[in-house]
């Protein structure tokens, strides 16, 4: 989960607390709030009608005034006392709720039961006129708070995503130095140093690398080419005894799988460098046939056959030099480790090449023939990098190439999206 998505909901969830924690305090004050009023209300009708009944004046007001005179020898005691009651009304044709205070009035001559009342307002009854303005208020605030968080985390870590892209399509084989979007943030910046001079130490010692590997190959075709010039004129020395001609023999196959070796991984070196960029269209079906062809009598010569489905062709542009170098390590595979009389079947459809050969059921896991010197069956004309450089040069062209084995066919399905 990407970094502002986990703070966008962390920021929600701690919203949402916010809000109904804001709804509770509001819903109480308001509550303690109105009792309050409530009881001050209470306590000043109070003393107005004290005062009219201190003059001798006794006026009802029913049913927010109630006066009842006692007689004078009433003994009852009546402690003062704020109590909550219902009064029918006759006009609404319902119940009404007061709060309400009952105390006894005694002058020289008279004595009252008093009750002072006021509407018992419910707190549910000013929620919505009060509650629901104060709810949205904090609601817009969060939601604004949001949006200006979001604008601003977005300003923030924009440079560090357009770093990351960056980063994602950055290869040791690049010729330019890696160009970072500065940052007024110093975490940032201090990051982008740190990477400029790390990638910027991978391209040198790639480059290092790539130029031993360049020097060590060519220096090293130098002698091979000598020594296999002098074991050929040996070899046909006619002074040699069949013991010393055998051994000979060895050396000079030995000799031919170094070389092949050294081309292989001077190839490589090139495909991971990118060096074949010059590309064109080509036709499949019309490649495959020709390279089918090219192989026909290595074919024959093995009794194995070759099979072609052409369900629709297929025009890709690729360079022209690795394609041959790709269809030529696939074919020579499926015929090195096929079995006698056996059979090759290559099927184009769509954006799907799939080439199947029968042969024995693999000795290690498929998908690790596409490492380097791995090799299904002992060989010595294999230098073990021919799965290796297919997969290369597929990912240089972004083909998705797969091998698995269904008894007994080896089958390789290459997606050319």
């Amino acid at each position: 989960m990407k970094l502002l998505r986990i703070i966008n909901k962390r920021y929600a969830y701690f919203s949402v607390i916010i809000l109904l924690s804001g709804i509770v305090i509001i819903y109480f004050f308001l509550q303690y709030f109105i009792n309050q009023e409530t009881l001050e209300k209470l306590q000043n009708t109070k003393q107005d009608v004290v005062k009219s009944l201190d003059r001798g004046i006794t006026v009802e007001f029913y049913p927010m005034v109630e006066i009842k005179e006692l007689q004078q020898n009433y003994s009852g005691n009546v402690n003062e006392s704020i109590t909550d009651t219902t009064i029918y009304n006759s006009e609404e044709d319902e119940p009404d709720s007061y709060k309400q205070i009952s105390f006894i009035y005694t002058s020289s001559r008279r004595k009252f039961l008093v009750y002072v009342r006021t509407d018992n307002l419910e707190t549910s009854d000013i929620i919505l006129p009060l509650g629901l303005p104060a709810f949205f208020l904090i609601l817009s605030i969060l939601l604004v708070s949001n949006i200006i968080i979001n604008r601003i985390n977005f300003k923030i870590w924009n440079p560090f995503y357009k770093n990351l892209d960056r980063l994602k399509n950055f290869s040791a084989s690049d010729k330019d130095e890696l160009q970072l979007t500065k940052s007024e943030i110093d975490e940032f910046r201090d990051l982008n140093n740190s990477l400029a001079e790390l990638t910027n130490r991978i391209r040198n010692d790639y480059r290092h690398l790539k130029e031993f590997s360049e020097n060590a190959s060519h220096e090293l075709q130098t002698p091979l080419s000598i020594i296999k010039v002098k074991i050929e004129s040996m070899i046909q020395d006619e002074n040699l005894d069949r013991k010393h001609l055998d051994k000979i023999q060895s050396i000079y196959k030995m000799i031919n799988r170094l070389s092949r070796l050294n081309k292989s991984l001077t190839l490589l070196s090139k495909l991971e460098s990118i060096e074949y960029e010059k590309k064109s269209e080509i036709s499949l079906e019309e490649f495959i046939t020709k390279k089918i062809n090219d192989f026909s009598e290595i074919a024959g010569a093995n009794q194995i056959t070759i099979k072609t489905n052409f369900y629709s062709d297929k025009i890709i542009t690729v360079n022209s030099d690795l394609l041959e170098i790709l269809f030529s390590n696939l074919l020579s595979n499926a015929i090195r480790y096929n079995v006698k009389s056996g059979i090759i079947e290559i099927d184009l459809s769509g954006d799907e090449l799939v080439i199947k050969n029968s042969g024995n059921p693999p000795k290690k896991e498929t998908q690790k023939m596409f490492e380097r010197f791995e090799k299904g069956e002992q060989s010595e004309e294999s230098s073990g990098l021919g799965l290796t450089i297919v997969k290369q040069i597929c990912s240089a062209n972004k083909f998705d190439i797969q091998y698995t084995f269904e008894n007994p066919f080896h089958i390789i399905r290459i997606t050319l999206s």
